[in-house]
């Protein structure tokens, strides 16, 4: 998935909300989203690249000591 940040940086000026805030609003929602899949993963995170525009989810992996 990917985001206009052109788009974003519009919103932001509209809005008067920190292009930081929005971000992190939607990497929340984002992962709420991915959250209620059943393949859903523990300790998943969102990360939107603040260049591209990219989502994605990422699952950090564990070694067997944790």
């Amino acid at each position: 998935m990917n985001v206009d940040m052109k788009a974003l940086a519009s919103l932001t000026i509209e809005k008067a909300i920190p292009l930081d805030r929005l971000i992190l609003a939607i990497e929340a929602a984002v992962l709420t989203a991915y959250a209620h899949m059943p393949e859903a993963r523990l300790h998943a995170f969102a990360h939107l690249d603040r260049e591209t525009g990219e989502i994605h989810i990422k699952v950090p992996i564990f070694g067997e000591d944790g």
